[in-house]
């Protein structure tokens, strides 16, 4: 009797045990998983769920070759995968663990292939389609892709122009085509390809490098324009007549394909990346840009502030490119215009280097060197700039504020004095007399230059806010009454 029982306790342990194991199992976790993901909505909470089990059976037995196809595909099918592209890095990385287990599965297989980015990896996946799938018809087009990575043009074109033998209406292929053409210099080539393409878009850029030998005065390239009628004139002339005309939208419009998608470096896309800076920076200024009934709750406005930063990339990719002042000195004010005053000063620097620049670009600097306080610095570029441009009331005056802010009272009045001097009565000196009388403390002087402001010019808030800061027992009751 003892033994019978004890033979039934062992029973119910082994049964318990392998029904625990069978529970517990990698094929058992990835049965749970599609379970799951039968019912599961797309991207709910009980999906991350089921991943987590695909996890489990890989962390259980690193060689069950089901649980990394299942986890590949979970990436693979991810709607998010297009908005965040390592999921698919995630599901390739599962399909090349999957074919070391199962090296002959061609599903598998013709997933990385169409899927596979990096062209040493994209060959190995079609060399091997080849041997599973001889008759597929999508594996010269891939052989094609992945040469073309590799930059062997040859068998690129080769494996293309197979491709083509039997699909003659493939359009992607020609364009691809005309990416060897154009990577090639072979400019003609890659604008016939491209027609056949149906690619307006890349055609227009191709034009660009033909109107670029034109200028150089190649004659295949000015007859190649004549005889299909484009316009010969550059890009950048094109856009000028077009804000000429006071269509600057329609200019930036115009230029923006070839600076946002030609990548080359040359002088001809600096130019192109410069002008279509400046373009939108003086349009952003002007308000053309500002987000409407709100300025998002930023001290600029938050259309103005997206305007400015692509102009500050513009600069970026014009000096890249090939550095120019002109394109310095705007992403400098953008800067500027942002805020950013210590980019915008480093920049100014820079361009100040250049063989055309302006002394005026000392004073640019000196109004961000005034905004940051740093007086003395002010006065040293302002310095420069009346060195190479003469004495003006705009230099005299920003210097006279500069002299009063490190308290230099009678450098600030020599200024300001001779400030009228060149032009009685303009405002700005008239504006930093009453400021330097009131720093004086004398406040009937003060007063003078606020009445002559209000009878030439008329009365501002700042004018009043200074009346009030008068000491009662100094206020006249011309004063109270202003």
């Amino acid at each position: 009797m003892k033994i019978l029982k004890r033979f039934f306790v062992f029973m119910s342990w082994f049964f318990l045990t392998f029904l625990f194991s069978c529970t517990n199992s990698p094929e058992a976790y990835v049965k749970k998983y599609k379970k799951i993901m039968d019912t599961a909505f797309i991207k709910s909470k009980e999906e991350e769920k089921a991943l987590k089990w695909l996890d489990k059976a890989i962390a259980e037995d690193p060689n069950y070759a089901p649980a990394y196809f299942e986890r590949g595909m979970y990436y693979l099918e991810d709607p998010d995968k297009l908005s965040n592209p390592r999921d698919i890095y995630k599901a390739l990385d599962d399909f090349h663990k999957y074919v070391i287990l199962d090296p002959n599965n061609a599903e598998v297989w013709y997933l990385i292939m169409r899927h596979e980015k990096k062209s040493e990896k994209l060959l190995i996946a079609t060399q091997k389609m080849l041997e599973i799938e001889p008759e597929n018809p999508a594996i010269n087009v891939y052989f094609g892709k992945a040469y073309m990575g590799l930059k062997d043009y040859i068998r690129a074109k080769k494996y293309f122009y197979l491709y083509l033998e039997a699909n003659p209406e493939a359009n992607h292929v020609y364009s691809d085509l005309g990416d060897i053409a154009k990577i090639e210099e072979e400019y003609y080539d890659a604008y016939e390809f491209y027609g056949k393409a149906n690619s307006e878009y890349w055609q227009m850029i191709v034009i660009f490098y033909i109107k670029e030998l034109a200028s150089t005065g190649d004659k295949k390239a000015k007859k190649f324009l004549t005889d299909n009628k484009i316009n010969k004139k550059s890009y950048i002339n094109q856009a000028k007549e077009l804000v000429n005309d006071g269509k600057t939208k329609e200019a930036l419009a115009f230029l923006y394909p070839y600076v946002a998608r030609i990548q080359e470096k040359s002088s001809a896309i600096a130019y192109i990346c410069e002008y279509y800076a400046i373009i939108k920076f003086n349009s952003a200024i002007k308000g053309e840009f500002d987000t409407k009934g709100s300025n998002g709750g930023t001290l600029i406005n938050s259309g103005r502030k997206r305007a400015l930063e692509d102009v500050v990339r513009m600069c970026q990719k014009a000096v890249k490119n090939y550095g120019r002042y002109d394109a310095y000195v705007t992403m400098a004010e953008a800067y500027s215009q942002l805020g950013k005053d210590i980019e915008a000063e480093r920049t100014f620097k820079i361009a100040s280097k250049s063989k055309k620049s302006s002394p005026m670009i000392y004073y640019d600097m000196a109004l961000i060197n005034i905004r940051n306080r740093e007086y003395s610095t002010a006065i040293k570029n302002i310095n420069k700039v009346i060195d190479a441009n003469g004495k003006s009331t705009t230099f005299l005056n920003l210097r006279a504020r500069a002299y009063l802010a490190i308290a230099q009272k009678g450098k600030a009045l020599d200024d300001l004095n001779e400030s009228l001097e060149l032009v009685p009565n303009n405002l700005g000196a008239l504006e930093m007399m009453a400021i330097y009388n009131m720093d004086s403390n004398s406040y009937t002087k003060a007063f003078y230059y606020l009445q002559k402001i209000a009878e030439i010019y008329g009365k501002y808030s700042w004018m009043k806010e200074m009346v009030n800061e008068i000491p009662e027992n100094y206020k006249t009751t011309e004063m109270k009454n202003f």
